[in-house]
């Protein structure tokens, strides 16, 4: 029996996505938190949670660029099982930590394995589907971390009291757990490659060329630029810009939940649906689509200081749903991009980097947002992200030009969820230690 709505991606695939799941879920579970338990059960100075947070994110940096080494040399499975097992280590010792020094201490361990593990299972998703099949699985990665991060956040508020810190070390706790058993649920998976014909025309293809072969890759780099931008106009903005932004002009924190439950639920549902009408389309248009969407999310909320009451929050739903509906094209694109232009023997090292500018475009948006926001210039913070957008939907239609035109254009069979079933998505090479 079909279900027309579900994509029909290989076992394997959906096995990762698992692993995908319970490791957002505990991510769920701490990451609205983070910061109040820093400051108020553990008792650091607002400052010294700030940092410890900023460390966790240049540390996450570094991390990337480790793991996508990793990858290529000990393989995707390996490497993503010790990203996610240092870092639940990581989560155990923020647990107990009762001093700003083991609070540091703590996220640097959480850092480094958050940095490995993510080029790793980028790249072990890649591998686990054809290649006609990349924007699907990157599509329900998108929507599989999403589900997670609602559902870790639903228990997050089940657990916690506010006048009980120990519920708060509870959510810690079990963040530590989901991590370790998605890397328990990681080797009960029979990973096996799909048949596939390369389409990689990267320079430095079957060199292992080290890093300096993909910095020569002049065609990643420009993609690598667009990702940066988006990561800093757009994702750092949703948790940094946006929960301040409204809170400074008045709005009760009530408004955040609106705004945070809308974007969660949208991307779950609106992920499959997108699917089915992007199949055919040049990916680099797809991403100019995305940076319309986010501006028009950022003018929503401009918008918001003009009106009150209901309007505010019609204002709010629009900017949180049309945001996400955004978040959709975005995850089959970009990292299908990336894995479309990487020779099999770098591809660690190719998401690695790609992992970096999601990471450094966090900080760098993050830090931006806070400086620009503290000075009181909300609105024209808002009109500059919509600024940058503009030039990043110019630059990656530019970017078409530089891009294999089977790396560009999406198959239609990728993005048609009813009609998945084709024998080439049972083409099996056999067993991959990938």
């Amino acid at each position: 029996m079909k279900f027309p709505v579900i994509p029909a991606l290989p076992g394997v695939a959906w096995g990762v996505l698992a692993v995908v799941t319970i490791s957002s879920v505990g991510t769920g579970l701490t990451l609205p938190f983070e910061l109040f338990y820093l400051h108020q059960v553990r008792g650091l100075s607002l400052s010294q949670a700030g940092l410890v947070m900023a460390v966790s994110t240049l540390i996450a940096f570094g991390g990337n660029s480790l793991g996508g080494v990793l990858c290529d040399r000990f393989g995707f499975r390996r490497t993503l099982t010790l990203g996610l097992v240092v870092e639940g280590f990581g989560v155990l010792a923020l647990a107990n930590a009762t001093e700003f020094w083991q609070a540091i201490a703590a996220v640097v361990v959480t850092g480094a394995g958050g940095g490995i593990a993510w080029p790793a299972q980028d790249a072990l998703i890649a591998t686990t589907v054809s290649e006609e099949m990349r924007s699907t699985a990157f599509a329900m990665r998108h929507a599989a971390l999403n589900v997670g991060l609602g559902v870790g956040g639903l228990l997050a508020v089940m657990v916690t009291k506010s006048e009980d810190p120990g519920s708060f070390v509870a959510l810690f706790l079990l963040d530590t757990l989901t991590f370790f058993l998605a890397a328990g649920a990681l080797w009960l998976i029979r990973l096996v490659a799909p048949a596939t014909t390369p389409t990689s025309e990267a320079p430095g293809a079957g060199t292992g060329g080290g890093y300096r072969a993909v910095l020569r890759d002049r065609t990643f780099l420009r993609l690598w630029l667009i990702i940066f931008l988006l990561v800093t106009a757009g994702y750092a903005q949703l948790n940094s810009a946006v929960p301040a932004y409204l809170t400074g002009q008045g709005f009760q924190p009530g408004l955040l939940g609106v705004f945070a439950a809308v974007n969660a639920v949208t991307v779950v549902v609106a992920q499959v649906v997108v699917l089915r009408y992007i199949g055919g389309r040049r990916r680099t248009s797809l991403i100019a689509v995305l940076c319309v969407l986010w501006s028009a999310a950022w003018a929503a909320l401009i918008l918001i200081t003009e009106v009150d009451g209901a309007w505010a929050l019609v204002l709010v739903v629009v900017a949180a749903s049309v945001f996400a509906v955004g978040e959709t094209l975005l995850a089959p694109t970009a990292p299908v991009l990336v894995n479309a232009i990487a020779p099999d023997d770098m591809r660690g090292r190719y998401n690695g980097l790609t992992a970096s500018a999601f990471t450094l475009g966090a900080f760098v948006g993050t830090l931006t947002a806070g400086i620009v926001l503290d000075g009181g210039y909300g609105r024209m913070h808002f009109m500059a992200c919509i600024a940058v957008l503009a030039l990043i939907a110019l630059l990656a239609l530019r970017l078409s030009t530089h891009l294999p035109r089977a790396a560009n254009l999406g198959d239609p069979e990728d993005t048609a969820p009813g009609d998945l079933g084709s024998a080439k998505e049972h083409a099996r090479l056999g067993s991959n230690d990938v």
